[in-house]
């Protein structure tokens, strides 16, 4: 008996490898709908049933200054002059509202949401090939039902923003990075999402520039990734420039 136990284990054991490798892997179409499905149950439901409430006013109220008086440039509270946070979250709320017609708690809180599924979606198609189909899913749902995330995806806040951008930086430098993909591709979209990030978040830019330049310099000088990476350094100083320049 137990002799039979062993060999009935052992080939459990063979087999399951096998059954997993020649499964029929989840599809593309199949994982987006899945991922789709659960951020709509979560994120969209009474969207603008809660009252405005913390820092959102000062994300809202500047927006539509904006549409008003037509100056994207320098946010304003009323009349008066808002640099405490740089503009982007203020675009992006200026934007919904045109987009949408609307102006309201949903259509104002609908970029948070948005910014979360765009991670979700980044995970089952970016990161399929490093994660694995079944893998990437389970990432991305895991991404979904954090409670952190689900507080700030559903206000408008910097928060939802900013880690849903510096998210989408590490999923596409890791994911091209594991894939050998070209350094222009490991570098240059990374670079992207987080220096928007920064442009967000970091309100002196010669402390960003301190910070990025001395990764670089750690780097090897001779490394074939030094001209892709003073392209990553090129995209954040055109990031950064129009807003230091004219504000």
């Amino acid at each position: 008996m137990k002799r039979f136990g062993a060999i009935s284990a052992r080939r459990i054991l063979v087999a399951t490898p096998q059954a997993v490798r020649h499964s029929q892997p989840m599809s593309r179409v199949t994982a987006l709908l899945i991922v789709t499905a659960v951020w709509a149950a979560i994120y969209l439901p009474a969207l603008g049933s809660l009252e405005i409430k913390g820092e959102e006013g000062r994300r809202i109220l500047p927006a539509v200054t904006m549409l008003e008086s037509g100056n994207y440039i320098v946010p304003r509270v009323g009349s008066t002059a808002y640099f405490s946070k740089p503009p982007l979250i203020n675009w992006v709320v200026a934007a919904s509202f045109e987009i949408f017609g609307q102006r309201n708690e949903s259509t104002a809180r609908l970029p948070s949401a948005f910014c979360v599924l765009a991670v979700a979606v980044a995970f089952v198609t970016v990161a399929r090939a490093s994660l694995w189909p079944t893998g990437s899913v389970f990432a991305a749902l895991i991404w979904l039902t954090n409670f952190g995330m689900i507080e700030k995806g559903r206000l408008i806040e910097i928060e939802a923003l900013y880690v849903s951008l510096c998210g989408l930086a590490i999923i596409f430098w890791l994911s091209f990075w594991e894939q050998n993909k070209s350094p222009w591709l490991v570098w240059i979209p990374a670079s992207i999402f987080r220096e928007v990030g920064d442009v967000q978040m970091v309100k002196a830019i010669l402390r960003a520039v301190e910070r990025r330049g001395f990764q670089i310099f750690q780097l090897d000088p001779q490394s074939s990734a030094q001209p892709r990476l003073s392209s990553a350094v090129a995209s954040f100083v055109a990031v950064l420039a129009p807003r230091k320049i004219f504000v």
